[in-house]
């Protein structure tokens, strides 16, 4: 459409500019019709800029009606695109566990169990490689869930699952017994793992989630930290001269509790210093000192006169 325009503006220019020419040629070659040239001199130019910007107006309506028929149409075909296509059956994915027996070196065996929202489960086996997938809807066997717990199959007679109460272990049997364990997946990791680092790795987790929620153990373990960092601050703390008075490999801090178990903070506590007053006397002090054992930071001291029961 551009180069049509562009054409027909090139003749209105062509034609106005010989029509000008003859005008001026006429005012001295045609003896009577001078008034005739005159008029046609003033007006060719005058009425070539008009068609001109007619011809141009009309070209940017047709562009911008054009425009935005393009835009309806990319919108009609967007939201054509978007209701016809298919909804996923939606599911909720109870875990995934890794089969401990070694399958080969490029393949590990995973079984997820998903519940659909009508209630029914089923179960996928999966033999995943670094780039597989499984989709949930086309493969797997359903499941029904059992009265202690666990899953039968349908389609395999005898053969049921059963989870552990922590969902850590996954354990299949059949009519003869156990056939097999699969231990808790964690994303991104590889199943397979040398026999019996499945059950270390669990049992070293367990330990330290033991210890986490004891304060006596997970103070043990930040108890160097906690020194390092809260010793300068209680030295600065004196008005005046101070010191220490625990004695070789007696720690610091004798005492602790927490502050928020949540977040692990613990107030460690201690009484070994004493502090000198402005006339030159000793004071024995208790001091405490609020330390973030997730981040690595004293959140504040505390240092008051007196010795620990």
């Amino acid at each position: 459409m551009s180069d049509v325009i562009n054409i027909v503006v090139l003749i209105i220019m062509l034609i106005g500019t010989v029509g000008f020419i003859r005008a001026v040629y006429g005012l001295f070659a045609w003896k009577g019709r001078r008034k005739i040239a005159f008029v046609q001199v003033a007006g060719i130019p005058i009425a070539t800029l008009l068609l001109m910007l007619i011809v141009l107006g009309g070209s940017e309506q047709i562009a911008a009606n054009s425009a935005q028929d393009t835009i309806e149409a990319d919108e009609d075909q967007t939201t054509e695109i978007v209701e016809t296509q298919p909804e996923e059956d939606p599911f909720i994915q109870l875990g995934q566990w890794c089969y401990q027996e070694r399958m080969n070196e490029m393949f590990d065996r995973v079984i997820t169990i998903v519940e659909y929202p009508d209630g029914s489960f089923f179960t996928v086996a999966a033999f995943r490689g670094a780039a597989s997938t499984v989709d949930f809807r086309n493969a797997g066997q359903e499941l029904r869930p059992r009265d202690d717990g666990g899953f039968t199959l349908v389609d395999r007679f005898g053969e049921f699952y059963t989870l552990s109460d922590d969902l850590e272990q996954l354990q299949i049997h059949d009519e003869d017994g156990l056939i097999g364990t699969a231990v808790a997946h964690v994303d991104g990791s590889t199943c397979y793992r040398p026999e019996g680092t499945a059950q270390e790795e669990l049992r070293a987790e367990q330990e330290a989630n033991a210890c986490r929620n004891d304060v006596v153990c997970w103070a043990d373990k930040h108890s160097a930290a906690a020194s390092i960092r809260c010793e300068p601050l209680i030295e600065r703390s004196a008005n005046f001269t101070m010191e220490w008075t625990d004695r070789w490999l007696e720690r610091k801090f004798s005492h602790m509790r927490w502050q928020d178990r949540e977040a692990g903070v613990i107030t460690f506590i201690g009484d070994r210093a004493r502090f000198q007053n402005g006339f030159g006397a000793w004071q024995n002090v208790i001091y405490e000192c609020y330390y973030d054992t997730e981040n690595d930071v004293v959140l504040d001291i505390d240092v008051r006169p007196g010795r620990l029961n």
